[in-house]
């Protein structure tokens, strides 16, 4: 398990992203601090932990691992509440990151490195360090399991993967030691759970109703709209809001490289990108640029990009609008 450090501070506010761990916001000498507090494990019930792990290996089939036979198993076997979450999180959840995972309120988790605290980005607090310390082993492992559970990789070989889309439907960034990095390391950007939509802005006071209105305006009359800003600003947060203003009967392209964007139209084709799955093939990949031409095959009424990076993405974006197609994109 990572260390935890003790931070001296005012805490600000305490919460529990689960039943079994705290969280406080501590303010410190260098700003708040996000202080994570793990369940606590006595010997005994560790020794309990291996005996039933290793029984698992025989008693379950692969199957019941992802399903709620798992959990039953563990009853039946008189295992408590908190050393149930314990073994699912290690086997099918994220180990001592779970915690992270679960919170809601968190935006971002970044390690840049073993030996120092992870830092977050949090709703309501932005960014902060944590308390939270990985050795180089931990962080190595985590690299792996993240990998493992969005149906990837990583290796010396394979020592980057940009993308990993994780069952929680958030997308993790790892970078695998070798000569690439000296160190292994991983970003998870988490989405929320809830789409944002126009009454959320409103209700967050993130743009005023005029200009949602002219937004709105320009969508129905399918006026290309390109949302600007830099990286976590929320841009995708609120192409989305603008995509719920869509009319209902539309038919609606949505072009992506992780699933990011979610509207409640019945009609919607999600398109996402693919890497080239062979060591320098490119016969594998399917590019942005791909999806945006197949969509307009498919006669829809709005191209959504989620975000366009190179010119010729742009430039085929830009032939679908301009072939009156309403758009959406955000550079």
């Amino acid at each position: 398990m990572p260390r935890y450090l003790k931070v001296e501070g005012r805490r600000v506010e305490e919460y529990s992203p689960n039943p079994f761990t705290g969280v406080a916001v501590v303010e410190s000498a260098e700003g708040y601090v996000y202080c994570l507090s793990p369940p606590e494990y006595s010997e005994e019930e560790l020794a309990q932990l291996e005996e039933v792990l290793s029984d698992i290996a025989y008693d379950l089939r692969p199957s019941d691992l992802d399903s709620g036979r798992l959990e039953e198993y563990l009853r039946e076997r008189g295992v408590e509440d908190r050393l149930v979450y314990l073994v699912v999180s290690k086997i099918r959840g994220y180990d001592w990151l779970q915690p992270l995972v679960d919170d809601e309120r968190l935006e971002d988790i970044q390690c840049f490195r073993a030996e120092t605290p992870l830092r977050v980005v949090h709703r309501d607090y932005g960014l902060m360090k944590t308390n939270v310390v990985p050795s180089e082993s931990e962080v190595d492992q985590m690299v792996r399991l993240l990998a493992y559970r969005g149906g990837s990789s990583v290796s010396v070989f394979r020592a980057v993967e940009d993308t990993v889309i994780l069952p929680t439907g958030d997308r993790a960034s790892l970078t695998y030691r070798s000569e690439v990095s000296p160190t292994s390391s991983f970003t998870i950007r988490k989405f929320p759970r809830d789409p944002w939509t126009p009454t959320k802005i409103l209700a967050h006071n993130t743009a005023p109703p005029e200009v949602l209105a002219l937004l709105w305006l320009a969508v129905d009359l399918k006026v290309p709209v390109i949302v600007y800003g830099p990286m976590g600003s929320g841009k995708t947060s609120l192409m989305n809001a603008l995509a719920m203003l869509i009319k209902p009967d539309a038919s609606i392209a949505i072009v992506q490289d992780a699933p990011e964007m979610r509207v409640f139209h019945e009609n919607v084709l999600y398109l996402y990108e693919r890497k080239a799955v062979t060591a320098g093939g490119e016969a594998a990949a399917v590019t942005l640029e791909d999806l945006i031409v197949h969509a307009l095959r498919r006669s829809v009424d709005y191209v959504i990009v989620n975000e366009v990076r190179g010119r010729r993405e742009s430039y085929a974006w830009a032939q679908a609008v301009a072939l009156g197609h309403g758009g959406l994109t955000s550079i």
